[in-house]
């Protein structure tokens, strides 16, 4: 059975409808770049935010909704305050978090209840240290997989004004930073800032808000419709595109052909989607390296849920290729230092990639410019990008 992720929600930067089951843009609310022609047509791209479902949401709300506890799995009474230390905490914050009142003592671990203002106050780089020691509380996933922000969030969500500039600006203060990347991991802190349910709920929904592009093909009579067929098609993988790319071309009126339409079965379904709970295997969610080994795959296959089990998949079933990506391409990002697999995505056409970036729930299957993808990984000194094609389809008699 196949698990159907949560569709997201498009938020009111975006205007479209639908004809005829083709996306076609409405009185646009946002600016549109057209792209290089190339064998996939010319595409046009323009940029929108996805919200989750309420409901997924108010999950959200309700797991974080309680009060603020620090787990440290594998510390003790004599070793703690020296691994506070070296998270970068002052000796006087050491003295506050240790105090008898504030801690209880476990046979796995330390739990603690730290003030207020002490969480407030702590420096991003402190607070990244510290979370690092938090990620294996057996209660709560929020320090391993926490909030991802997009950098413009704090001002693009003070302009929309549907969280209060001051919640704005205390996210602000809690946040820090994975990979140059801003993440949050205070909620629970934070629903105690805010008043009404109503309040948390536009809150967290904000927070959960992800960029993606959104893609349409131009099709005119002017398209070489058997061409864009092949590019698209990807050497037989992705069957049925010329009944769709015909169906366009003879439709009057429409004249554009939104992506999803040109995706396999499973990336078609997942596009602008949040993963729902239940395609997790245990404590392990889909992320990258999943999507990417499943791409061309009608029914997802959990084994690539082992990040392993993806690179096996690569060295079996497919092969390095050089030149200019086509459609389906994996893209591998790879720190060669530690000889790690960092990142991987499908590229679709003209830069533009099929990713999800992480495990988190929060994070949706979106489209992303390659380059924009790159920039949060070049940073680690020797990297490598490297693209890989499926092997050619062997068609046998019956």
């Amino acid at each position: 059975m196949v698990c159907r992720p949560r569709r997201a929600l498009v938020s009111g930067l975006v205007s479209a409808v639908f004809l005829g089951g083709i996306l076609e843009a409405a009185t646009p609310l946002y600016e549109v770049t057209v792209g290089k022609p190339g064998p996939w047509g010319i595409l046009e791209t323009y940029e929108m935010r996805l919200e989750p479902p309420s409901e997924y949401a108010e999950a959200a709300v309700n797991s974080d909704l309680r009060d603020l506890v620090w787990r440290f799995v594998g510390q003790n009474s004599q070793t703690l305050g020296s691994a506070l230390r070296e998270a970068g905490l002052s000796e006087e914050q050491v003295e506050v978090l240790t105090e008898p009142s504030r801690v209880r003592v476990l046979e796995d671990r330390i739990e603690l209840v730290p003030p207020d203002d002490l969480v407030f106050s702590l420096d991003p780089k402190v607070r990244a240290r510290l979370y690092e020691l938090l990620k294996d509380d057996p209660e709560t996933s929020i320090y391993r997989f926490p909030y991802v922000l997009d950098p413009r969030w704090y001002d693009e969500t003070s302009a929309m004004a549907d969280v209060k500039p001051d919640l704005v600006e205390k996210v602000r203060q809690l946040s820090y930073f994975q990979e140059d990347v801003p993440v949050f991991s205070d909620m629970p802190l934070m629903l105690k800032q805010v008043r009404t349910p109503e309040e948390r709920l536009r809150l967290v929904r904000s927070m959960l808000r992800e960029r993606s592009l959104a893609v349409r093909l131009r099709i005119g009579r002017d398209s070489d419709i058997q061409s864009l067929s092949q590019y698209w098609a990807a050497g037989g993988r992705n069957r049925d595109i010329l009944p769709i790319l015909e169906s366009v071309l003879t439709t009057e009126g429409v004249e554009r052909l939104d992506l999803v339409h040109l995706l396999p079965p499973l990336p078609r379904m997942l596009l602008y989607t949040y993963a729902n709970p239940s395609m997790a295997v245990g404590v392990t969610r889909p992320d990258c390296f999943w999507s990417a080994a499943n791409f061309f795959n009608y029914s997802p296959s959990d084994r690539f849920l082992d990040a392993t089990a993806f690179e096996k998949r690569l060295m079996e079933r497919f092969e390095e290729v050089t030149g200019e990506p086509r459609f389906g391409d994996v893209v591998l990002i790879t720190d060669e230092d530690k000889l790690q697999s960092m990142h991987a995505c499908n590229y679709l056409a003209d830069g533009l990639v099929f990713t999800k970036n992480g495990r988190s729930f929060s994070r949706p299957w979106v489209v992303d410019r390659l380059e924009e993808v790159l920039a949060g990984y070049l940073k680690v000194p020797n990297v490598s990008v490297r693209y890989f094609r499926q092997k050619a389809l062997i068609h046998t008699q019956p």
